[in-house]
């Protein structure tokens, strides 16, 4: 049993200790002459310590992540539409590929179905690509669009069939996909995986069995619900390359990813965000961004083996009409601070209750949270789209239509700077560095 004397000696071992911080934390500023990386990483360094003299396990938040240099996802994607009724079954494999070495490989399998009143038609046959042609002309090389892994060779001189599509559509999607994943130290380890797993897609049955238990137990379990329903508008076409379009729409979503990694025991609950509540997450960080860019947002809140709240990761999306670029702005914050884990309980409630307004509340609440306290990183990717096969569907109120696809979507990291808490903005050259 702690005597009173201990207790006091403690307090003011605390005290001192505070006083400490404070004076490092005005000796930080007095060092910014000295350049960004030197600030960033005595603040840093200040907080780890403040985690483990309170006790706290906040200790690893305050640490740099690895960057995602590169993803790779081929889709296959097989579907049609009988009268007002839309069916289609996805299959995808994802590749991540971190600044750290390592690689996450996601498969995916999803159903779609929903309902649609259209009048018009949308068109999409033969070989396709479209994004930043450096971009484009490595995915040709590497196997065009072929989920398989095939390809078609010059698939990029092969821009050639007319793509068409006009007239407006009524429609409600719905979207169910279960997907597991896989974290791979290295190349050597990410050769042998794909290896295995082409092996599970073709061959006789018992094989393929036998290569499936080779690919051992996943790390991570993922389920992904998305709804959309609206009005649409719009007409397009493209005829050897070149391409003009122009659409409307009146559109409402709801999206959402649980996913459980049973190294870590920890568990990601994600939402899709309009808009505005992307533009109320991200304006505090003062980001600007100029083009044509459609603006999205996602939520992930991150719970430890116990189901207690660790982290929420905001993003901002922004993505060139073009096809070309994506820049995303992502705030981690640790919200096993009271004050955060209020304002995150709000932005849920808002959620659960289907109130817009509590929701955009708590999102300016948590961006101006951001400025201080949250660790920040901007990223922009170069990006490309390749697609292989038909996607066919005409309306006269009723439609019909048959879709078989391969689809290869790619981004490249371009640019990434970062702001841990408290800190200021630099940019990283570790994930610049490995490109290649």
């Amino acid at each position: 049993m702690r005597s009173a004397g201990d207790r006091g000696q403690a307090t003011i071992e605390h005290a001192a200790l505070v006083a400490l911080v404070a004076g490092l934390l005005v000796l930080v500023g007095s060092l910014a002459a000295w350049g960004p990386p030197l600030v960033n990483a005595v603040h840093s360094g200040i907080r780890r310590a403040l985690c483990v003299a309170g006790g706290d396990d906040c200790a690893a938040f305050h640490r740099q992540q690895p960057c995602l240099l590169a993803a790779d996802e081929r889709a296959h994607r097989v579907g049609g539409t009988v009268l007002a009724v839309r069916i289609q079954r996805d299959r995808s494999l994802l590749i991540e590929r971190r600044s750290d070495g390592t690689y996450e490989v996601t498969d995916t399998t999803g159903v779609e179905a929903g309902g649609r009143l259209k009048l018009g038609r949308r068109g999409a046959s033969g070989a396709r690509a479209s994004g930043d042609e450096g971009v484009v002309r490595e995915a040709q090389r590497s196997g065009g669009a072929d989920a398989r892994g095939g390809g078609r060779p010059g698939l990029v001189k092969r821009v050639l069939d007319p793509q068409a599509q006009a007239g407006a559509e009524l429609s409600v999607r719905v979207r169910a996909a279960k997907g597991v994943g896989w974290h791979l130290a290295d190349d050597v380890a990410l050769r042998r995986f794909l290896a295995t797993h082409a092996a599970t897609q073709t061959g006789p049955v018992l094989d393929r069995l036998r290569a499936r238990t080779r690919l051992g137990r996943p790390d991570v379990d993922r389920v992904a619900i998305d709804v959309e329903g609206g009005l649409h508008g719009s007409a397009s076409a493209s005829v050897r390359g070149a391409e003009a379009a122009a659409g409307a729409s009146v559109l409402r979503g709801l999206g959402g990813t649980v996913a459980y990694d049973r190294r870590t025991g920890r568990a990601s609950v994600g939402l899709r965000l309009g808009a505005a509540i992307a533009a109320d997450l991200t304006a505090p960080l003062r980001v600007q961004y100029a083009g044509r860019y459609h603006a999205s947002g996602e939520a992930t809140l991150v719970t430890d083996r116990g189901g207690r709240p660790r982290e929420l990761r905001l993003t901002g999306i922004l993505e060139a009409g073009d096809g070309t670029r994506r820049r995303e702005v992502e705030t981690r914050l640790d919200v096993t601070r009271p004050a955060l884990r209020d304002a995150v309980g709000r932005m849920l409630g808002g959620a659960r209750g289907l109130d817009p307004g509590r929701i955009r509340d708590g999102a300016r609440e948590l961006g101006r949270w951001m400025v201080d306290d949250g660790w920040a990183e901007e990223r922009e990717y170069r990006t490309a789209t390749l697609t292989d096969g038909t996607d066919e569907e005409l309306g006269l109120g009723f439609a019909l239509g048959y879709a078989n696809q391969h689809v290869r979507t790619l981004r490249q990291l371009a640019s990434v700077r970062t702001r841990p808490p408290g800190g200021v903005w630099e940019s990283r050259p570790d994930c610049l560095a490995p490109r290649g």
